[in-house]
């Protein structure tokens, strides 16, 4: 028993404790006033200093982060000089490239600045001045670069990007050399458990089957329809669980999972439908006469276990429902309506994964993957039926939706390409199928050059959707020379919406484009918005976008396919380069940039000067007596074919302006 004393003790030292706490709490609440003071007094201090800064009467920082004297900066200029200085420029350092923190993006900088900080996060290796001026499509003479270089200078400077020696910089966040991901994960705790679980899992499909008393559940199935399933479930635990299963190789094993997993996947469906059969006919029978022939157009006579087949994507399954039929009418089957089946032997997902094999290769390899995901559900015949039968309704569904009406900024998008279809001789136009009648072949067995093994016929498509716009730099499009690294995202492209689809190879290219125009026309009668028309280099094309955009009264941005100019430059890096010279990239990186910049007139002026001097160095060279090897007269012709265009801030993906009318 404790004493009064002891009890004493112990209260008197549990209120000094209480105490103590007490009061580090009034010195620490105390002390919290004292911090928040010398915290308004430091954001005056900084406010007084940045408003005589910024309003010309302060010392100005210099290039180099250094202050300059007031005797050279303040004292020789009169305010008002000083003022308009700054109104004409931001002091340098101060507001036009702030101290990098956390909590500032490229946004923070003027386009200039954020420009370089963006390129070299796309570089893999640093760059020098003169190479971020090319790739930025700034002049490369030295009074410019050296201007140029005092940019980089104030940035790395601000802990923007980081001069990793005298002259290269690079992106702040690039890692060193050779430092690479070096973390290592430790196994987890449940590795070893997973790995036994993982054996327990296998078993041989020829094993023989391991005698269970759960075989038969013949007599549970007519109570509850998944009764099979969870049998069939149990089933395979039990042998992927067994002795035998233990000691197979992972490959048997992952043959037994697929080749039941089917069975197992299609055993659930058909229990569901059958448990729907079942609530079909409960809910029939309780009708009386009226009700049905009120359900069924005036069909009373009620007919139960009509039975047929449907072929899913997991297997063909057995749909039982009732019919409800009368004399003179045709039966009506009222849980073909509820489940929403097709007239067809086939479901819905059978026939979309038929249009998504069919346009990717023939029918025949359609037909095959269908067979190796679904099993043989479905013939090759089978498959150009759904394939012609779901193509119907392109236009239809088209014509059914109504795009959303748009504000004025939101872009108007028309796309319009050719795809050339080889046709028998019978469907081929006239001129196509006269010049094939005239093509005599030079062998029996194989073809000669220029010779073709078929005629074509070109198939005019069309796209019109919305986009909105997003701003791009060509940095985001084009990456660096050198490739381009991790470290930053580029801006991603315009997202298409509201897509409407058309084409034909029946029609003319003019019967096309115009469809293509009337639904813009339907989209902005008032023609408020940007009209932008994506086209490759086919002149043809071009000539009728024009006219019809003339017909209608409209103005339309015209803007070529980027991959169309990427692949001339490649002909013309022939000229240049070796074809297995990785210096071809880069060059062909620095003048596709140029001509998303607007410059493809200075980018092919700068192609055919340096021909022209590789052409005078050979001749000198043969003068000399060292000959030297020529490039191929026969790309000489692709140095001129990149032609003038502009960059404008609602480009495509890839795609720069061409034309404005």
């Amino acid at each position: 028993m404790v004493s009064w004393l002891e009890e004493l003790d112990r209260r008197e030292g549990a209120a000094r404790d209480r105490i103590t706490e007490l009061r580090g709490q009034i010195a620490e609440v105390t002390g919290q006033p004292a911090e928040q003071e010398a915290v308004v007094s430091r954001l005056e201090i900084t406010r007084e200093t940045m408003t005589e800064i910024l309003s010309g009467y302060g010392p100005i920082t210099g290039a180099d982060g250094e202050t300059e004297p007031e005797g050279e900066a303040g004292a020789l200029e009169e305010p008002a000089a000083q003022a308009d200085r700054f109104e004409a420029g931001s002091p340098v350092g101060v507001r036009l490239v702030p101290l990098w923190t956390d909590q500032l993006g490229v946004e923070a900088l003027p386009d200039a600045y954020a420009d370089i900080v963006e390129v070299l996060a796309d570089t893999v290796h640093p760059m020098r001045a003169h190479q971020l001026c090319s790739v930025l499509g700034l002049s490369t003479d030295k009074s410019k670069v050296e201007g140029f270089r005092l940019k980089l200078k104030r940035l790395s400077g601000r802990d923007w990007i980081a001069e990793v020696a005298p002259g290269p910089f690079a992106s702040r966040d690039t890692a060193p050399p050779g430092r690479g991901n070096d973390s290592v994960v430790s196994p987890r705790a449940g590795e070893r458990e997973g790995s036994r679980a993982w054996r327990r899992g296998g078993r041989n499909h020829s094993m023989p089957r391991k005698e269970s008393p759960m075989e038969d559940y013949e007599h549970a199935a007519m109570a509850d329809p998944f009764a099979n399933a969870v049998s069939f479930f149990t089933q395979l635990i039990c042998d992927l669980s067994g002795p035998a299963a233990l000691v197979l190789p992972h490959q048997d094993v992952e043959e037994t999972a697929a080749a039941r997993g089917r069975e197992l996947a299609r055993l659930p469906l058909q229990a569901h439908l059958d448990l729907r059969a079942r609530h079909e006919e409960a809910e029939l029978t309780a009708l009386d006469p009226y009700a049905r022939a009120a359900l069924a157009g005036g069909r009373t006579r009620l007919e139960r276990g009509h039975h047929r087949e449907l072929a899913t994507s997991v297997a063909t399954v057995r749909v039982t429902r009732c019919v409800l039929r009368s004399p003179g009418q045709a039966n009506c089957y009222p849980a073909d309506t509820a489940l929403g089946l097709p007239h067809e032997r086939h479901s819905l997902g059978v026939r979309k994964l038929a249009v998504l094999e069919a346009v990717r290769g023939s029918y025949d390899t359609a037909m095959e993957a269908i067979t190796r995901c679904c099993g043989k559900v479905v013939g090759e015949r089978q498959v150009e039926h759904l394939v012609q039968a779901e193509a119907v309704d392109v236009a239809a569904f088209h014509a059914a939706r109504i795009p959303t009406p748009q504000s004025a900024d939101v872009l108007l998008v028309l796309s319009v390409d050719g795809k050339g279809i080889i046709m028998r001789p019978g469907h081929l136009r006239e001129a196509t199928r006269k010049a094939a009648e005239r093509a005599k072949r030079t062998f029996r067995t194989r073809l000669a050059v220029g010779e073709k093994a078929g005629r074509k016929r070109m198939a005019t498509l069309a796209a019109v959707h919305d986009a909105d716009p997003a701003v791009r730099r060509p940095h985001d499009i084009i990456a660096t020379p050198g490739g381009r690294s991790t470290a930053r995202i580029p801006h991603p492209g315009p997202k298409a919406q509201a897509k409407w689809l058309t084409g034909s190879v029946e029609h003319d290219p003019e019967h096309v484009i115009a469809a293509a125009f009337d639904q813009a026309q339907a989209r902005d009668p008032q023609h408020r918005r940007s009209w932008v028309v994506l086209v490759d280099v086919a002149r043809h094309q071009l000539d009728l976008i024009q006219a019809e955009a003339e017909r209608r009264g409209v103005n339309i941005h015209i803007v070529l396919d980027l991959v169309h100019v990427v692949e001339k430059l490649w002909a013309a890096s022939r000229c240049f380069h070796a074809p297995a010279d990785p210096a071809a990239e880069d060059w062909i990186a620095d003048k596709a940039a140029h001509v998303l910049r607007g410059c493809g007139r200075q980018a092919a002026d700068e192609i055919r000067a340096d021909r022209l001097g590789r052409r005078w160095s050979a001749a000198r060279a043969r003068r000399a007596g060292h000959p030297q090897s020529e490039p191929s007269q026969q790309h000489l012709h692709l140095a001129g074919a990149s032609r003038p265009c502009a960059v404008s801030d609602h480009n495509g993906p890839g795609m720069p302006w061409a034309k404005e009318r």
